[in-house]
């Protein structure tokens, strides 16, 4: 029972951790902070800034876009490997947190990847390179570094975790 109960709290968890991520990053005060910090980090660096614009490969506001992403899934990942060690007993049934975030994470990218599927590869017009100009790519900028981050604290932890249990296993003998 106290497994089954450890592992809903994991997945209502990982939901609200993704909610949360997605409300955060749809906010309108993040998105115009983030932004004005980060033109100010390119403007210390012009030539750098030339540079990117000249490029015809990569969009300025995609850039903008997977910086203010990646910062605010780094915050969120912390965030959820601090709730992990404080709740120890969430470590062993973190997989559902991370099912938890799946689910969102699906909710989310399952609209943009229909479209994609019926756009491009069933009326037969896949045209190569896709970045720029289609949402499916937007969308994974947004969420794909979350996903990471949450896969990484969930694999650390369980890897950690193990090793002290094997190690106590190790000592009790």
């Amino acid at each position: 029972m106290y497994k089954l109960v450890c592992g809903i709290c994991a997945l209502v968890i990982g939901l609200l951790l993704f909610g949360a991520y997605s409300a955060v990053f749809a906010s309108a005060w993040y998105a115009n902070y983030s932004e004005q910090l980060l033109q100010g980090c390119l403007n210390l660096f012009p030539s750098f800034q030339q540079h990117l614009n000249s490029n015809h490969w990569i969009d300025m506001t995609m850039l903008i876009s997977l910086c203010q992403s990646v910062v605010l899934s780094v915050v969120f990942a912390m965030t959820f490997g601090v709730i992990l060690g404080v709740f120890t007993g969430l470590i062993s049934v973190a997989q559902y947190a991370l099912l938890g975030a799946l689910f969102g994470f699906l909710y989310v990218v399952a609209p943009s990847l229909m479209v994609f599927v019926d756009e491009q590869l069933f009326a037969g017009t896949l045209n190569l390179p896709i970045l720029s100009q289609h949402q499916l790519v937007e969308v994974l900028t947004w969420y794909l570094p979350l996903m990471i981050g949450f896969f990484y604290i969930v694999a650390s932890k369980r890897k950690k975790h193990a090793r002290t249990e094997r190690f106590w296993f190790r000592e009790s003998i």
